[in-house]
């Protein structure tokens, strides 16, 4: 249609577009890491649908993280559904039922972490204090979760501002070619975590 557009979030593959995004591989390997340093070493991940690149990438980072510390992956404990919360509920109801649950969890959406946390409590296990839990996007309601939710901030605000401002760009002339932006993320600490010693 030549309108001018621009993507948030990578393209499939590697098409010639304007995009905005988050490295979704580094920022999943990142928190998988921290949970390591934390003393974790049976981490699950409740993963989005692996339809979608942002999921393909978080799950990439976590496989790559879980191999640089010698952790061997198990399927048993990672799922994956829509980013919904009743993808998080049933993701954390399958993988509590594993023959080893693990000690912390990853969810790669906060509405997914708040199915999960309702999960956990339904079946009688305590977050942290039993598992910890590792979300992403971090939304406003992630700190009024019980507990507060430790979460990667994606930088929601500023993806759509730059967005926008590429757009604007290219209409008014001021930009021919191609754009790709990529921001960086940060944990926000929460209640979420707590040491495996």
């Amino acid at each position: 249609m030549h309108v001018p557009f621009v993507m948030i979030g990578r393209p499939p593959k590697k098409e010639d577009l304007d995009f905005v995004d988050n490295d979704n591989v580094e920022a999943a390997f990142n928190a998988t890491e921290y949970l390591i340093r934390m003393g974790h070493r049976r981490i699950g991940l409740i993963n989005g649908s692996l339809n979608l690149v942002v999921s393909i990438d978080r799950f990439e980072g976590y496989k790559r993280a879980l191999k640089k510390y010698n952790i061997d992956i198990d399927e048993s404990i990672i799922t994956s559904s829509e980013f919904v919360q009743e993808g998080g509920y049933e993701g954390m109801k399958k993988i509590l039922k594993s023959p080893k649950p693990p000690t912390a969890i990853i969810t790669t959406d906060d509405l997914m972490a708040f199915g999960a946390i309702k999960a956990a409590k339904d079946m009688g296990v305590k977050i942290p204090q039993d598992i910890s839990i590792m979300s992403f996007n971090n939304i406003p309601l992630s700190e009024f979760a019980t507990p507060p939710l430790t979460s990667v901030e994606i930088n929601a605000y500023t993806l759509g501002y730059e967005a926008a401002k590429i757009v604007i760009d290219k209409l008014k002339g001021r930009c021919s070619e191609t754009v790709s932006k990529v921001l960086k993320t940060h944990i926000i600490h929460r209640q979420s975590i707590v040491e495996n010693r």
